[in-house]
């Protein structure tokens, strides 16, 4: 998976289902993960193949995976609007780049 970042979305503003879950980075795809945590907060609320809380490659990570094609991510960040923020490093010709993550109102 190639983890680089990883971020708590304190924020509301993708919706409040995603409201301080955890969310991570990688360098594999330019793939952002997202994890919902337990009700006391302290372990990921894993269920399916990845209750193990062991990812393999026969595992189904389209459950775990929020969005994809960013690049290297290099940084997760919220944003002072409230909104989630992805960085994503020098690649080939690339120059870099940083997105701002708004939800989908369709």
């Amino acid at each position: 998976m190639a983890p680089t970042a990883l971020i708590f979305l304190d924020s509301d503003k993708l919706g409040k289902k995603y409201k301080n879950d955890i969310f991570v980075g990688s360098a594999n795809n330019g793939r952002i993960f997202h994890f919902n945590l337990n009700e006391n907060r302290k372990s990921l609320s894993l269920s399916g193949n990845l209750s193990d809380s062991v990812f393999n490659k026969k595992d189904d990570s389209s459950k775990i995976i929020f969005g994809e094609n960013f690049g290297i991510i290099t940084d997760l960040e919220v944003g002072p609007d409230g909104y989630l923020y992805v960085v994503s490093g020098f690649r080939g010709t690339d120059e870099g780049s940083i997105y701002r993550i708004t939800p989908n109102l369709n």
